[in-house]
């Protein structure tokens, strides 16, 4: 049997740092002689114990709030020994401590991330335990973490089908290396129909993977082929709500617990209710005769010396101090909220707005496709909200009802439109408050979205009930997108937590007794510099421009275009040399060439070569571009606004002022046209998000499955000379430079006949782009 005393011995003894707790393993004779059993199943225990604080303190490289100490790291393990499950059988024993130790660890660290951040730990957690086990080798975790990112689509064997996505079959050529992925390209080229279904499946990762693949992988196997992870254990893929009463118990009396909140949240009330369940530190104010549980002060100019003495009051009467950065108002939903009105559209009313403020808020986990800027909706616009719709209710004719025009107004352009700053965004607001705050609203049988009813209750309980009712994950349409954006925050989810893995892992040494990191970005190097194109000739673009007429509106753009390439090509080049020569020894590895070195490892663009590019449209190859202008007006959507200053110049008595841009949305593609539009341009190379288009008719439709970007055939642009308003039945359709839809990447607009109202595209955040990267 175990000596759980020998073993709490032997752990007090490695409380120095955290590099000695495998070394101080070497106890004394003493207590070896009680543990000499479990001695060698011990060292799994003090393993798995190194491995899950080592994996803590990455995560500070995450976020540097994500420290802890290894005190308190200790005391986890401590309980793990202590309260985990006993057993006389000494290999029952060793796997109830290491459950109960991996199981806490993950629920005590889950507690202090962001959301963001809990599935990445989930999933580093997860790595490092099969890493350390031997299951998952050096070279499948880089191929998982890394992909195919670093090869290059023209140096590998061609993809054999067309549906297949680049950077998937770049993907499926990087673990073709690997030993259990061998046959995996020719298993592809000769099954197309059967990987094509598998594909197409609305979740794949659910299904039977194709060529007998479900049977001969195991989870981390087959999450090379489908990015899916469950090795944990069910419990791990659960969701922990905040226990504030375990979180006490784990807690000590002199240190203090800090909440850093996420937006629209407050606990205040919470840690309140637990102090009064524990009728800890009571006082009575004389003044006030009123009884409290606990102290607040709301922290501030002039507040730090009542801070101060509150907490050594309390620190000797045994009571508690709440400080608060920012005074919250309570939350809403009480009774006595419910109550405050008998106006039958208060309870409508009041869970409309909390409807709206969840979907606002909910909307920026999409990305762009929910908010081009993801604002800071919290818990202060939904309280001022509802103080808004109670004095409207409360100075409300019964005759007249509630004014819709009113309350859209304050909701769409003050209470939550004061924060928006961005034009497409404001519309987007304005769409919900319009679309729900009518008098279908208070109508029976009124939905949000199928099934998202208002619950016919005034009764807290009844709300409570009806929630719980709701689908524990909500698709992506009651947020007004479609179901494809669910991939797409699936997608950059995924990414984003590879992204920072491979961040925090170690940037020193060699690869697992392979080839050096250094080799490997110097033979990297050398095949970018033979790569890359060189510089242009200044003469000949001069010349080339001067015939095609140098001050022309979209010839001075384009000279811009060929400045910008110009610099990312050079300092491209001059990064890449000077890289190969510090990596020599020649030159100094400066800080700069330590973070390219870095990235190119990593299969990362590097920053200072990020920053150069960011600066340059969406051209196609610049010195095919010169001769298609020279013979034809096909330009890319960057030059299309230019063309509005031509246009104007040709036509006598038109003004700037009243040119607006029209356009036709052709049945052609760019290899479909030979002659020039007899005035305008033909634009060609956008991606259509958020919808699909009918060929026949030029009509937005919904996305079709699985298809996040659509090509657009070549668009017509011609200009009017008109102060008549667009048609209001027309979609407005942004354009954009980017996925990152800022003001920055704004190119323009250009119009969509749809069968739908205008407003459903716009809430499904329909944009067009010139790049998908």
């Amino acid at each position: 049997m175990v000596d759980d005393e020998s073993l709490i011995q032997v752990l007090q003894e490695t409380k120095s740092t955290a590099e000695e707790v495998n070394a101080k393993l070497k106890v004394s004779a003493q207590t070896e002689s009680k543990i000499m059993i479990a001695r060698e199943e011990f060292r799994s225990v003090a393993a798995r114990g190194s491995i899950l604080y080592f994996l803590i303190v990455e995560m500070s490289d995450v976020n540097v709030m994500y420290q802890n100490s290894l005190k308190q790291f200790l005391t986890i393990f401590d309980n793990s020994i202590i309260k985990s499950v006993k057993s006389t059988n000494t290999k029952e024993r060793i796997e109830n401590i290491l459950r109960y130790l991996t199981y806490e660890v993950w629920v005590f660290t889950l507690r202090s991330l962001y959301e963001r951040h809990k599935p990445l730990f989930t999933l580093m957690l997860a790595m490092k335990i099969d890493c350390h086990a031997g299951i998952i080798s050096h070279d499948e975790f880089m191929v998982f973490i890394k992909g195919g990112a670093s090869l290059d689509l023209n140096a590998v064997a061609p993809k054999p089908f067309r549906w297949i996505l680049d950077i998937t079959w770049l993907n499926l050529v990087e673990i073709n290396k690997l030993d259990v992925f061998s046959e995996l390209l020719s298993k592809i080229e000769s099954n197309e129909k059967e990987w094509r279904i598998w594909y197409e499946k609305e979740r794949p990762e659910e299904e039977q993977v194709p060529c007998g693949y479900q049977k001969s992988l195991d989870v981390f196997r087959k999450l090379l082929l489908i990015r899916s992870w469950k090795s944990l254990g069910p419990e791990y893929g659960e969701a922990c709500i905040l226990d504030l009463e375990q979180t006490w118990a784990e807690s000590e009396p002199r240190t203090p617990l800090i909440c850093i909140l996420s937006v629209g949240s407050d606990p205040s009330s919470q840690v309140a209710m637990l102090a009064k369940q524990k009728e800890i530190g009571k006082f009575h104010n004389r003044k006030t005769n009123i009884t409290k549980t606990i102290r607040s002060v709301s922290m501030g100019q002039g507040q730090e010396l009542h801070a101060r003495r509150l907490i050594a009051e309390m620190m000797l009467s045994g009571g508690w101090v709440l400080l608060q950065n920012i005074h919250l108002s309570l939350p809403f939903c009480t009774e006595d909220t419910l109550d405050y009105s008998t106006q039958p559209q208060w309870p409508p009313l009041l869970y409309a707005v909390a409807f709206l403020h969840t979907v606002v808020q909910e909307r920026r986990k999409f990305g762009p496709l929910g908010w081009n800027i993801p604002y800071e909706f919290n818990q202060a616009d939904f309280s001022a909200s509802i103080q808004f719709i109670q004095n409207h209710l409360d100075d409300m004719d019964p005759k007249k009802g509630v004014s819709w025009p009113t309350v859209c107004y304050m909701l769409g352009e003050v209470q939550y439109g004061g924060r928006v700053t961005d034009d497409f965004d404001k519309r987007l607001l304005t769409t919900f408050t319009h679309v729900w705050f009518c008098d279908v609203l208070l109508r029976p049988g009124f939905e949000f979205y199928r099934s998202y009813t208002v619950p016919l209750t005034r009764n807290l309980q009844g709300y409570l009930d009806y929630i719980n009712s709701l689908p524990s994950t909500d698709t992506p349409e009651v947020f007004g997108l479609h179901t494809n954006a669910d991939i797409t925050y699936q997608i950059n989810t995924a990414k984003g937590i590879l992204d920072t893995i491979l961040n925090v892992q170690p940037k020193e040494g060699g690869s697992q007794g392979g080839e050096t990191r250094e080799s490997i970005v110097y033979r990297l190097a050398e095949d970018m510099l033979e790569k890359l194109p060189k510089q242009y000739n200044n003469f000949e673009v001069r010349d080339a421009l001067q015939r095609m007429g140098p001050l022309l509106p979209m010839n001075i753009f384009l000279r811009q275009e060929i400045d910008r390439i110009q610099r990312v090509i050079s300092t491209v080049r001059t990064t890449l040399c000077d890289l190969r020569l510090a990596i020599d020894g020649t030159i100094v590895m400066s800080q700069g060439l330590r973070e390219t070195l870095d990235a190119m490892y990593d299969a990362r663009i590097p920053d200072q070569w990020q920053k150069q590019v960011s600066n340059v449209s969406n051209l196609s190859p610049l010195s095919a571009l010169l001769s298609l202008w020279s013979r034809k007006k096909l330009v890319g959507p960057n030059q299309a606004s230019e063309a509005v200053g031509e246009v104007t110049r040709a036509h006598k008595g038109w003004a700037l002022d009243s040119v607006v841009l029209q356009n036709l949305i052709t049945r052609h593609n760019k290899e479909d046209l030979t002659d020039s539009p007899p005035e305008g341009v033909y634009v060609h190379g956008l991606f259509l998000e958020g919808a699909s288009l009918d060929r026949r008719s030029g009509k937005l439709i919904e996305s079709k499955a699985k298809v996040l970007y659509e090509q657009m055939p070549v668009i017509y642009i011609y200009a009017i000379n008109t102060t008549a308003g667009k048609d209001p039945k027309l979609y407005e359709c942004p354009i954009y430079r980017k996925p990152q839809r800022t003001d920055l990447k704004y190119v323009g607009s250009i119009d969509f006949e749809t069968d739908n109202n205008p407003r459903h595209w716009t809430l499904r955040g329909v944009a067009l782009l010139c790049d998908i990267k």
